[in-house]
């Protein structure tokens, strides 16, 4: 004889004897009731009721290479960020006032007339933002370096080795011919040695922020330095689109920045001590 229970019938609220796992309907109106089945016994049945844990996934300890030290970017990172920011927020100004002095030019030569105010306007407008962007550029410039020469000063303390000397992660900006790949290959190693997730072996990707910072960057200077310097309507919007180029490429150093010094944050609480 099977284990019986009384099902309770949700139309009329009458308590109905049943076998355990048997359908019958209601003794009063009729609906459709089905019983519990049986619980299992045994093992079975603490199997049922213990929750099933999800393997932990493996973290893998990193071990810095010898004579190593790591250093924050955090702080010198915000930094970098804000310096990217404020030569973005120029660049993008200079490129409405120099797209503006082309259709001044235009006019020009058009034989419309232009006021004296709206020329002698653009021109403090281009000389002052110059200026500013000059130290904008110069003091982003060196906090960057600063913070990419860390970055790459960092990769032995985050148990990777590097191609190059640290002192490339400066030297190799400034090298005519040497800085249009040098430092795109340091980056390289950069992103992915700061991975917390790095595997010997497996070579990640490159994302696109990363990439196109670097080679926008290359390619702003490109069209600037192919412009001229004949002060035309034409030559004047290919600086407008080389000052475009460069705020694309600043946008996209500033993610790269703050996911570096996030990734090797991240990684830097995986190293062990050496001895170990």
């Amino acid at each position: 004889m099977g284990s019986v229970s009384v099902v309770t019938c949700p139309r009329c609220g009458l308590g109905n004897t049943m076998y355990l796992g048997s359908s019958s309907p209601c003794g009063s109106c009729g609906e459709p009731l089905t019983a519990p089945g049986a619980e299992p016994s045994g093992s079975a049945a603490a199997e049922r009721s213990t929750p099933s844990m999800p393997a932990a996934s493996p973290v893998t300890a990193v071990k810095p290479l010898p004579d190593s030290r790591f250093r924050s970017l955090s702080r010198l990172g915000r930094f970098a960020v804000i310096g990217f920011g404020l030569v973005v927020f120029v660049n993008a100004l200079q490129a409405a006032v120099f797209w503006q002095r082309a259709n001044l030019i235009d006019m020009i030569e058009a034989g419309e007339p232009v006021s004296h105010a709206d020329a002698l306007g653009n021109d403090r407008l281009v000389n002052g933002l110059a200026l500013v962007w000059l130290l904008a550029f110069i003091a982003a410039g060196g906090v960057f370096i600063w913070w990419f020469r860390r970055a790459y000063g960092n990769l032995p303390a985050l148990g990777v080795p590097q191609k190059y000397s640290p002192g490339w992660a400066v030297g190799a900006w400034f090298v005519p011919i040497l800085n249009l790949f040098r430092p795109w290959k340091m980056t390289e190693e950069i992103w992915r040695g700061s991975s917390p997730d790095r595997t010997d072996g497996v070579k990640e990707d490159i994302p696109r922020p990363v990439s196109a910072w670097f080679f926008l960057l290359i390619a702003a200077g490109a069209i600037s330095r192919g412009s001229g310097t004949a002060e035309t309507a034409g030559s004047l919007r290919w600086v407008v689109a080389s000052m475009v180029l460069s705020v694309v490429s600043g946008l996209c150093g500033i993610w790269m920045i703050q996911k570096v010094s996030e990734r090797q944050g991240r990684r830097s609480r995986l190293v062990v001590p050496s001895n170990l």
